[in-house]
């Protein structure tokens, strides 16, 4: 992405976060950080919806790095792979803008000792916060992608592929 992009965007120059013509392309990374029943996710005051932990892949950076990476960025906790379990083709629009975002979403090992901190904002500057979510009551809650809060209500298998549109 050129300094441009970045000085509009805020985010790093080497994130995989390019905008074209008539759509912003994301490469993201997503952890699925799961303790008794529950979901860690994020929200800011700027959404009146939850997200994974997670962010951009950098250029050079592999997607199980991207990930471990903004896991520590967002929660002041490194946490191990344990695997992929998702990949999220995301066609949406935000504020008025067309997005199409490949995901890979990673299931995390987490340990009882885990205590997160969220130390991070959203790319727009805004403090976020981290709150854990039953998946048992996923259904009622606004997660996005919405597609994959489903998924989340069941085991994980195989990887799985979604594709999102909007």
């Amino acid at each position: 992405m050129c300094d441009l992009c970045h000085a509009v965007s805020g985010r790093p120059v080497d994130d995989i976060a390019v905008v074209l013509a008539e759509r912003r392309f994301h490469y993201r990374v997503g952890a699925l950080i799961v303790r008794a029943g529950q979901l860690l996710a994020v929200t800011n005051d700027a959404a009146d919806y939850f997200y994974s932990v997670g962010g951009c892949v950098r250029a050079g950076e592999t997607s199980e790095h991207a990930v471990i990476r903004e896991v520590y960025e967002e929660t002041g906790t490194p946490l191990a792979v344990e695997r992929l379990a998702f990949v999220v083709e995301n066609f949406f629009v935000a504020q008025g803008e067309r997005y199409h975002e490949i995901s890979l979403y990673y299931q995390m090992t987490v340990p009882d000792s885990f205590v997160p901190c969220c130390r991070s904002n959203s790319p727009d500057g805004v403090a976020e916060r981290l709150q854990w979510l039953p998946l048992a009551e996923m259904e009622r809650i606004d997660f996005r992608p919405a597609a994959l809060k489903l998924r989340l209500m069941r085991p994980i298998g195989c990887v799985e592929h979604i594709v999102c549109t909007t």
